[in-house]
């Protein structure tokens, strides 16, 4: 009697192993809801697009290796269900790849098992895919097989590297039970290894076999681990083509595995009995395979039906695979009937099973019987299953084969069957031929449609089937339109066109409108809004785009300037809509109204913000009140159906809200419109210029402001932090602003940099400088004369960057030397004066005196300064007047040379005397004193000097 005990233990071996370290709540939920993608919604591309935000967010966290372990369950799981098959491909590699990535960073530890199991689990569903492609290439594309051969045998030999390695691992640990799984793991990676390569399939089928017999002694064969391990072993006889033995081994296995699951004495827990019963599934399916090899179809249609009793027998559904797989098995038996009724059920069955695994193996293989059944047995199909079958291919895109299914399918039909499907079929012909753009063809298809079966379904009357015949006169007629286009006004087509037209006017009463609204597009396009206007407004409220024809022609107004006329048309509209309701089956009108409504409210709007903003440069600033509240009734009305306008929207608001100096709000509008991606660069560009151009007015203004209150001698504190946090303001949108456009305006850079100068940001500074020598390489004379001055400096104001900055100052000189020279030029000497010299300094606080030593040469920074070409341009009294700010900085500097020189030469002594008296002249720095916080500052600076 089998433990039962020891089978409930066992039953997790199955499961997915190796427990994550815990993570925190609001991880785990969004990891659970990534998982919840994949699983129950099979939305893969979001799954991973979701991944990467939470590595993004989690890059700097202890539980990043959780999201990277987390990429790789969705690669894998994504590729398992996944409906693309070079999809697959592409996320079982991606799976193999990352956990490959993962064991190599954390393989020392605990993460890394899950990653080894991972990266063997893949290797075995991305080994069974290329198994299966080697199948179908060995029976249609023999090209393939050395290639699929090569690649396959590398996942394998990758795989059972990966099992070996966590095997060790487990035994290590003490685990015996994932190191029995890891085993499992091996003797399967090698066993399918053998069958993808046969050249190695003698050895590799006898390794296989070993792993396994060494599994079932250590479990025992009465465990639920142990009957796998039989049935994986019974694999290799029929995969060294032993099939009789094969057969013989799959019935033991299914016999063992019923004999467990009807024992009452078992005590098999729920889950242990659903995993065996879907183990004893999958080997019915390989028993079926292995009888329709052999050619055995009576034992292969006995399996099905023993098979199908156990499914009842035990109250469950056929596995989604292996119940799908044996069908196909048995369908591919009665296919070889000359049984009609068989031969029909037959492609029923392939039907079926090709829709419900479009793009997986079995799917392949069931669109392969349908192609051989069309090949050799269409005589005994019916006409509405091969309609079913052609209409696959026509989702398939395979248009051609569709357009031969189609007709086959027509011409098999009986009197009733066509009467049903007839006109969907000439239909069908016409939609692929359009795909095909044979519009010819489609039209006649079309027209062939309508003629045979038009006007029976239009005696029904019922609205559906109306818009039916609506659409298929209308395609015939665009159809037939653009083919007289390319052949020209050709005799031949002259009946046809009679015709079609008069099917046109028959089946779609509104073709008159529909021109209008056509040639109100064309208008449009081509920019004439007046005439483009009235086209729309002439379209009547029976063509299904009426409410869209209004939008248009409402826009068209605006665009003309014609304000007083749309916002008449606007209302008239809005009347109109409420007095009009919709029926409810008239799904394509009720899509429409949301667009219309929107459409017209948000033209309205900007009718409000363009008479706002005024002509010539004057907004009437008392109007924006009403623009704000019409484009914010918009976004609580409209904003998800109309995304694309929502983005003017908030251009609209971020200007208005400049225009009556709300700033905080226009900065959210740029925010929020940066955060919308690459969908609005103008609209984000222009707003994030406006802004930025708003704050470096205002900054100029308190600049303007501080100085006089400094020309005064009254208090500049308070405006002084005031424009320190909108200097910080202006600076930070600039380089935010410069980092999410591709090339901002060089003025707006340079402004940027200029900020940041003036809030001492010498990091940012020199961020901005170096963006504007990379965007704008070719403005060399500026560059040398505007920028590369700058960045000189801010260079030299960071620790250690002192010969950086030097080096920058000298190929400036240089460049600016040629010529006349500049302030610019002059400004540069200045520098490095600096650079060589260094220059006093307080602490961040004021309090402590902490001056930078430069390069440690105060004499050669004195020789630039004092003794050449600067001193004349620093003390011009037209440029400095004597006893200003630049006058005093000019001596303070000076003077910190000459201190500093003194102690390797004397003379500097006298020199820096003289230079402090010079300073103190007059008033002991009275004046000085009093040129506001600057002046304080430097005059602190003279007396920590001279001390």
């Amino acid at each position: 009697m089998t433990n039962p005990c020891r089978l409930a233990h066992l039953a997790i071996l199955l499961l997915p192993l190796t427990a994550l370290p815990a993570q925190s709540a609001a991880l785990h939920d969004e990891m659970e809801f990534v998982r919840g993608l994949v699983s129950e919604l099979r939305f893969i591309d979001l799954a991973q697009l979701e991944v990467d935000q939470l590595k993004k967010k989690y890059k700097d966290s202890g539980d990043f290796k959780l999201v990277a372990q987390l990429h790789i369950d969705v690669s894998l799981q994504g590729a398992k269900r996944h409906s693309d098959r070079a999809q697959q491909r592409a996320l079982y590699k991606d799976a193999i790849e990352k956990s490959s990535e993962f064991v190599d960073r954390y393989s020392g530890e605990p993460v890394a098992a899950k990653a080894r199991v991972t990266m063997a689990d893949a290797c075995i569903e991305f080994g069974n895919f290329l198994n299966e492609e080697l199948e179908l290439a060995r029976e249609e594309n023999p090209d393939k097989v050395a290639g699929l051969e090569e690649e396959a045998a590398a996942i394998f030999r990758k795989g059972v590297e990966a099992a070996k390695n966590s095997e060790v691992a487990f035994k290590n640990e003490g685990n015996k039970i994932e190191q029995f799984v890891a085993m499992l793991r091996r003797g399967i990676l090698i066993r399918e290894h053998a069958r993808a390569v046969p050249k190695d399939r003698t050895y590799l089928c006898g390794e296989a076999s070993d792993v396994f017999e060494e599994l079932i002694l250590e479990v025992g064969e009465e465990t639920i681990l142990g009957q796998k391990a039989l049935f994986e072993r019974s694999k290799i006889a029929e995969v060294k083509g032993e099939l009789a033995a094969a057969a013989s081994r799959y019935k033991d296995t299914i016999s063992a595995i019923y004999t467990s699951l009807t024992d009452p004495d078992a005590g098999l827990p729920e889950s242990a009995q659903r995993l065996m019963f879907e183990m004893m599934q999958e080997v019915y399916d390989r028993a079926a395979t292995v009888q329709y090899k052999q050619g055995n179809s009576e034992a292969v249609l006995a399996l099905v039906t023993e098979l199908q009793k156990r499914i009842k027998e035990f109250q469950t559904e056929p596995h989604y695979l292996y119940g799908a797989s044996i069908m196909l098995t048995a369908a591919r038996v009665k296919a070889a009937s000359p049984s009609q009724s068989d031969v029909s059920e037959a492609l029923k069955t392939a039907k079926e099973i090709n829709k419900d695994h479009a793009n997986d193996y079995v799917g392949l293989k069931a669109k392969y019987l349908i192609r051989d059944i069309l090949r050799s047995k269409a005589d005994l199909v019916t006409g509405a299953l091969l309609l079913e079958v052609a209409r696959g291919d026509y989702q398939e895109k395979n248009y051609d084969a569709a357009i031969d299914g189609f007709k086959r399918a027509i011409n098999g039909m009986d009197a009733e069957s066509r009467k049903k499907l007839g006109f969907d079929a000439w239909v069908l012909i016409g939609r692929a031929n359009q795909a095909m753009k044979r519009d010819l063809e489609a039209a006649m298809a079309f027209s062939r449609a309508l003629d045979e079966f038009g006007a029976e379904l239009q005696a029904k009357n019922d609205n559906d089937t109306n818009q039916k015949l609506r659409a298929t006169a209308t395609a015939a007629a665009s159809c037939l339109g653009r083919a007289l286009e390319s052949a020209g006004q050709h005799a031949a087509f002259t009946d046809l066109k009679s015709k079609i037209d008069g099917q046109l006017s028959d089946y779609n009463p509104d073709v008159a409108t529909a021109g209008d609204y056509a040639k109100g597009l064309q208008a449009k396009a081509k920019n004439s809004f007046a005439d483009a206007a009235q086209l729309f407004f002439a379209v009547q409220p029976s063509f299904p785009k009426y409410e869209l024809a209004i939008g248009h022609g409402i826009e068209c107004l605006f665009r003309a300037n014609k304000f007083d006329e749309a916002l008449k048309k606007i209302e008239e509209y809005r009347s109109w809509a409420k007095q009009t309701a919709i029926p409810e089956d008239d799904r394509v009108r009720r899509g429409y109204r949301p667009q219309a409504l929107a459409w017209v409210h948000y033209t309205q709007g900007r009718i409000l913000y363009e008479r706002a903003r005024g002509k010539d440069g004057k907004p009437d600033l008392t109007k924006f009140k009403d623009v704000e509240k019409h484009l914010l009734e918009f976004e609580a009305t409209h904003a998800a159906h109309a995304p694309q306008q929502m983005v003017k929207v908030h251009e609209m608001l971020g200007h208005a809200y400049l225009e009556v100096g709300q700033d905080d709000k226009a900065v959210a509008r740029y925010n929020t419109l940066k955060n919308l991606g690459t969908i609005t660069p103008d609209a984000h560009k222009f707003l994030g210029a406006k802004i930025f151009n708003t704050y470096t007015d205002q900054v100029r203004a308190l600049e303007t402001e501080m100085n006089s209150l400094v020309e005064k001698k009254q208090d500049a504190t308070a405006t002084g932090t005031k424009l320190r946090l909108l200097r910080q303001q202006a600076l930070d949108l600039g380089l935010d602003y410069a980092r999410t456009i591709g090339k901002p305006a060089y003025a707006l850079l340079y402004n940027t940099m200029r900020l940041a100068e003036e809030l001492e940001d010498w990091p940012k500074c020199e961020k901005a400088a170096e963006m504007i020598l990379k965007l704008y390489p070719k403005s060399k004379a500026g560059s040398f004369r505007q920028v590369r001055p700058v960045l000189g400096y801010a260079l030299l104001r960071q620790s250690g960057r002192m010969q950086e900055a030097l080096d920058i100052l000298e190929k400036a000189e240089k460049q600016l030397a040629k010529g006349k020279k500049t302030s610019a030029y002059y400004e540069v000497l200045r520098y490095k004066a600096l650079a060589l010299g260094g220059w006093p300094a307080m602490d961040k606080d004021g309090i402590n005196y902490e001056p930078k030593t430069g390069l440690g040469k105060p004499a050669e920074a004195y020789q630039i300064y004092y003794l050449s070409e600067y001193r004349k341009f620093a003390t011009n009294s037209k440029r400095t007047p004597r006893y200003s700010l630049p006058w005093y900085r000019f001596h303070l500097e000076a003077y910190y040379f000459a201190r500093h020189a003194q102690s390797k030469d004397d003379k500097f002594r006298t020199r820096a005397e003289a230079l402090y008296g010079i300073a103190q002249n007059v008033d002991d720095f009275a004046t000085l004193r009093s040129l506001g916080p600057e002046g304080v500052r430097i005059h602190n600076l003279f007396q920590r000097i001279q001390k």
